[in-house]
């Protein structure tokens, strides 16, 4: 193996250190939410960046880079409310309370208990339904919520989640534990109005849910707790309590003399180290004179593809260097390149990518750059590390760096 002779101008470890480098500037206009080491939900204030962990294991995964949200559920923690949650049925009975004494996914007390009966599977049917929501605009839609059986004779049971809108756009049938899992579902696209966003109990048995699974449960009983809709795939919980919230975009970056200490705007290579998650995105966003810019490398990195995108010279149409393989969790892939050595070379998971026969590094001088960031298009996901070496590195200790 073949490691780099010079150090690293810049490392930004995040997974590691779980705080900022001080030439970092973060921000976010508002609150958040992130797993803590101990896999609970924690918040973080405006402006604090959020380093999140494995709700299994508590391994830190790193900084947490997510676009503008909002939930439209309005009362994300009471579904025994009558604020924005009601019960519906058809032959069952469904019972709705609070168990105050109940240790909830946030490591507080609190959260709601249902329990549906029904005198037949195949035709009776009840649950507790959220309220219908207007999301503004048509398309895919998210929901999620943190489950769990209320007694030990309800391990194993099944609990029913759909969502209804002129037909069913999302039926699972959840088999329940004995601790608190979160579940999230996906429907097609379709409208803003949703008129059933989230239902939970138990449907007829005689409907089989997407994967051709029916429920001929006769009695559950669930606690429930931190509901969730939003646009296109999950993302972290946003605590509502009357009305929709919406959690603003994290936004960091290095600029000015933060920037241009350690950058060489002639030659260098970036080795990054991210899970893109159910998305993922920019993970470098170049900048000049404080706007974006194309005419420099920039990385990103999607759930299916990675891609080192490339516009260099003056007048160049620019071409991406790209691997359509990344693997299910963390990727480190890298990209090297100069103005003044022909070729730029990409490497993923350790894997050769396609070398571009142009010059690299762009005609434009950089400002600064943007982390998980590029022309509003967020990364969404987990960042664990990121560095920066001043030349550019050989093919061989591009691979080194990325296996």
């Amino acid at each position: 193996m073949t490691y780099p002779t010079i150090m690293p101008a810049i490392t930004l470890d995040f997974a590691n250190s779980q705080q900022l480098d001080p030439r970092v500037t973060f921000s976010r206009a508002s609150g958040a939410t992130y797993i803590n080491s101990a896999g609970l939900i924690a918040s973080a204030a405006d402006h604090e960046p959020r380093f999140d962990h494995d709700p299994v294991t508590g391994e830190c995964l790193g900084l947490l880079i997510e676009e503008s949200r909002t939930n439209f559920i309005v009362n994300s923690e009471y579904l025994e409310s009558s604020t924005g949650w009601k019960s519906v049925w058809d032959g069952a009975t469904v019972t709705r309370t609070r168990d105050v004494t109940i240790a909830n996914p946030s490591g507080g007390t609190g959260a709601s208990k249902i329990e549906v009966s029904r005198p037949t599977a195949e035709n009776d049917w009840g649950a507790v339904g959220a309220n219908s929501v207007n999301t503004g605009s048509s398309g895919v839609k998210t929901v999620f919520v943190w489950l769990k059986a209320a007694t030990a004779s309800d391990v194993g049971k099944k609990v029913s989640l759909w969502q209804y809108d002129s037909g069913f756009k999302i039926y699972r049938n959840i088999v329940l534990t004995d601790g608190w899992v979160r579940v999230n579902a996906t429907s097609s696209s379709y409208g803003a109005s949703v008129s059933e966003p989230l239902n939970l109990g138990l449907l007829q048995s005689s409907v089989p849910d997407s994967d051709g699974v029916t429920n001929t449960e006769l009695s559950v009983n669930f606690y429930a707790w931190g509901a969730q809709l939003e646009e296109e795939f999950p993302t972290s919980y946003i605590p509502t309590a009357g009305s929709a919230v919406t959690r603003a975009a994290d936004i960091a970056r290095i600029d000015g003399s933060n920037f241009t200490s350690w950058f060489n705007q002639d030659a260098g290579s970036f080795v990054a180290t991210v899970d893109p998650g159910s998305k993922g995105g920019p993970v470098v966003g170049p900048i000049a004179n404080g706007t974006d810019v194309s005419a420099a490398l920039f990385l990103q990195c999607y759930a299916s593809q990675i891609r080192v995108i490339n516009y260099l010279d003056p007048g160049a149409t620019g071409n991406d260097l790209v691997d359509n393989s990344p693997v299910d969790g963390v990727n480190t892939f890298a990209v090297a390149g100069s103005k003044t050595e022909s070729g730029t070379v990409a490497r993923f998971n350790g894997s050769l990518g396609t070398v571009n026969a142009n010059r690299a590094q762009g005609q434009t001088s950089l400002f600064g750059i943007k982390i998980g960031e590029r022309s509003g298009n967020y990364y969404c996901g987990h960042l664990s590390r990121l560095s920066y070496y001043n030349e550019r590195l050989t093919d061989a200790e591009l691979q080194t760096l990325t296996s």
